[in-house]
């Protein structure tokens, strides 16, 4: 992710590991401190990166393989956006969901696609080395062993 963000944003400000939505604290029969408010804010979803440019708002969320789940995580924090506190100030504009992923998934890409959601390959500089070292079913997938004709 930060490779991406220092290489596509050089001059852009973003944050990665952003909190999103608000906690309910209303359900609570007392008032919190500060230090258990924070504590309680932990409990929010996070997303990869936003990235805040002037005439909008990109929520990033990468993954080395595109898969089906991550759709619906953008799609969850394209609601959540507008429930985060610390991003009033930027609710009025417009607002990008951005899946970054090295291995595509065509099906995962077109569910992208069809959720409004820009899909972005990326392959980083050490992905042939990840490459090596991942195990050859998660390279290649369950069906590489079955023998053909079966």
């Amino acid at each position: 992710m930060s490779e991406f963000l220092r290489k596509e944003y050089p001059e852009t400000p973003y944050s990665t590991n952003v909190r999103l939505g608000s906690v309910p604290l209303e359900f609570l029969s007392r008032p919190l401190s500060p230090e258990q408010a924070r504590q309680l804010s932990r409990l929010k979803r996070y997303c990869d990166a936003v990235v805040f440019l002037p005439e909008k708002t990109i929520i990033v969320e990468a993954k080395m393989r595109a898969e089906p789940g991550i759709v619906t995580l953008l799609v969850l924090y394209r609601r959540l956006f507008r429930e985060t506190p610390d991003l009033r100030e930027r609710w009025d504009l417009p607002l990008e969901m951005m899946l970054v992923y090295a291995i595509e998934d065509p099906v995962t890409i077109e569910m992208a696609r069809e959720a409004q959601i820009r899909a972005v390959q990326y392959q980083p500089t050490w992905l042939d080395s990840w490459l090596a070292s991942v195990s050859v079913r998660k390279r290649e997938g369950t069906l590489a062993s079955v023998p053909k004709g079966v």
